[in-house]
């Protein structure tokens, strides 16, 4: 009689044979730990709506996150579904009677594009400064993630065309586009760039000088001209993506192209994230765009 446990090594076997990726395979080792803790023994004939219902509240006891308690539904769900087919259990699967709960959206954690200006005011004119003002504008210009900047070479980078090739989430690469102003930046950096340095940023403390930045080395150096610059507000490498696209929707892109802009595989991805806005941001664009605000702002000016 097949088990939980069982179907769970057959259920990660089917995803590995067809090709998720490493991250998804890991997520799902991750997130569907508990679930095995909890009814590994169970026989999937013998489970019921019930038994999930009491792994769901107590998971709830250890996972804090309420996306992340969404995430744990999900995988639930997605692994017994599976079962039920592969096995032919017949009947309805217990995990279509568990609802997983409405996402509680907050608007993304985008740094001020204010701020952006203080932290490049606070670049010193030496290498490490003009390579941190380069990364400042090309965080800000290409609303790339830490992996893609991290993972840049000089012949990733056409300073003339001003488009980059970015490696993220694995394998995936896609080309982005980037300013003058960003590439006047890079070139800078350039001439001042340590010979042999593999990375187009590299290192520069003393000990580590022209070697592989890092994921933490990147958010120290975002953490040093926050406090430089005196700002109080979230700075970290994921709040300049949220606001070059925070940004380039205020100002009337598309989402169509800024989904690609981000390499998201699917427009409702950006969508779903991204046109959400706080009660101020909708009262101003309200301002803007009412068709009676415009009607009377003509009036006034044809009076």
């Amino acid at each position: 009689m097949i088990t939980v446990r069982e179907a769970y090594e057959s259920f990660m076997l089917a995803k590995q044979a067809d090709g998720l990726k490493p991250a998804t395979l890991t997520w799902y080792q991750y997130t569907l730990l508990p679930l095995r803790q909890a009814l590994a023994g169970v026989p999937l004939a013998a489970l019921t709506a019930d038994h999930l219902r009491r792994y769901v509240i107590g998971m709830r006891a250890q996972v804090r996150s309420h996306e992340n308690q969404r995430g744990h539904i999900r995988a639930m769900k997605a692994l017994l579904s599976w079962a039920w087919q592969e096995y032919e259990m017949g009947g309805r699967c217990p995990a279509d009677r568990i609802k997983i709960p409405a996402s509680r959206w907050q608007t993304p954690n985008a740094i001020e594009i204010a701020d952006v200006r203080l932290m490049l005011k606070a670049c010193l004119h030496t290498p490490q400064g003009y390579r941190d003002r380069a990364i400042l504008l090309f965080l800000t210009d290409t609303g790339c993630r830490a992996a893609g900047l991290l993972g840049l070479t000089p012949e990733d980078v056409d300073l003339t065309r001003r488009l980059a090739t970015l490696r993220e989430k694995g394998s995936k690469e896609r080309n982005v586009p980037f300013t003058i102003f960003t590439a006047r930046a890079i070139r800078e950096w350039l001439t001042h760039r340590p010979v042999g340095a593999s990375q187009l940023f590299c290192a520069m403390r003393f000990g580590r000088h022209g070697t592989e930045m890092t994921y933490d080395g990147l958010r120290l150096l975002l953490n040093r001209l926050k406090r430089k610059a005196g700002i109080k507000g979230r700075v970290n490498p994921h709040s300049f993506r949220h606001a070059f696209a925070r940004h380039y929707l205020s100002v009337g892109g598309d989402l169509a192209t800024l989904s690609q802009l981000l390499g998201h595989s699917d427009v409702s991805t950006t969508a779903n994230f991204y046109t959400r806005y706080s009660v101020d941001e909708l009262s101003a664009t309200h301002s803007r765009f009412s068709p009676v605000g415009q009607m009377y702002r003509k009036e006034s000016r044809d009076d």
